[in-house]
């Protein structure tokens, strides 16, 4: 079997896992290719159990992490006039 050029648009990495202090919750980064745009995008994803729900919608959010009593998260988003610099958001 190979990969052919379409099929790594189809390809979705995990990345960043960030355990609660529970244990019952994981953040994680989802990236993905965008087609269209020809570039990667990230966003960050928080699953419950079976559960999964889109906490992001990128493009290109990373490094989540549970702020402590697990009742907040963080992440790192590029900053609005700099693309290259990361915001801290929570």
């Amino acid at each position: 079997m190979s990969l052919t050029p379409p099929d790594i648009h189809r390809l979705i990495d995990v990345s960043s896992p960030a355990i609660s202090t529970d244990g019952t919750s994981i953040l994680f980064v989802q990236t993905s290719t965008n087609e269209e745009r020809t570039q990667s995008e990230s966003r960050i994803l928080l699953s419950e159990g079976e559960e999964q729900s889109v906490l992001t919608d990128g493009p290109k959010d990373g490094s989540p992490m549970f702020v402590p009593a697990d009742s907040t998260i963080s992440l790192l988003r590029p900053g609005c006039s700099d693309e290259k610099k990361k915001q801290v958001w929570i």
